[in-house]
């Protein structure tokens, strides 16, 4: 699989998640050569208006793009190793993506709501991190003493942590460069 060249672990597994419970179960039973253009239209169509794994609708159009792209991808090698001659998701119509506008921003109210949950909790300091700078959960959780500033209030994100298989890794930021956050008040 090329793919485990440019992504990381954790995103090979959601695309191998999203082959399993999604892909494989609609297309797999179509031999390669036989596969066209009109049966990856009708799998896209097929997930907009009932690919929700509870069955209570259609999925979004921004979770219908995100598995055609596994779709393409994996079409798109087919066609690197010659099993195929053209990627037919090239040809396929997917719902454009649309932008939700946000209701509210949190509420002053909502920060004290989760401080006074989270007051006993050995997961208070990272909850503080997470809201303050607004850092993701693999970032927080990747910090060491040694990224804290105390003179300048700020952290240098280094990396990020995940798990694999039972196993706590560390890998490069999402954008592979380092950054300062400085930390609230």
């Amino acid at each position: 699989d090329s793919s485990s060249d440019r992504h990381s672990p954790t995103t090979q597994r959601r695309y191998r998640s999203i082959a399993d419970q999604n892909v494989i179960p609609a297309l797999g039973h179509i031999r390669l050569d036989k596969l066209r253009a009109m049966d990856i239209q009708d799998f896209c169509n097929s997930l907009s208006r009932h690919g929700r794994a509870d069955g209570t609708g259609g999925l979004s159009p921004k979770s219908v793009r995100v598995i055609m792209g596994v779709v393409h991808t994996a079409l798109e090698q087919a066609v690197k190793w010659q099993l195929i001659h053209r990627n037919f998701a090239d040809a396929v119509e997917c719902p454009k993506a649309t932008r939700k506008a946000v209701n509210h921003a949190a509420e002053p109210a909502d920060f004290q709501a989760i401080l006074h949950a989270s007051e006993h909790s050995p997961l208070r300091i990272p909850i503080i991190i997470a809201m303050g700078t607004g850092m993701r959960l693999g970032e927080v959780l990747g910090l060491r003493w040694s990224d804290y500033d105390a003179r300048s209030g700020c952290l240098t994100v280094r990396r990020s942590i995940y798990q694999l298989r039972g196993m706590v890794k560390d890998k490069c930021t999402k954008t592979g460069e380092e950054r300062t956050v400085r930390l609230p008040q």
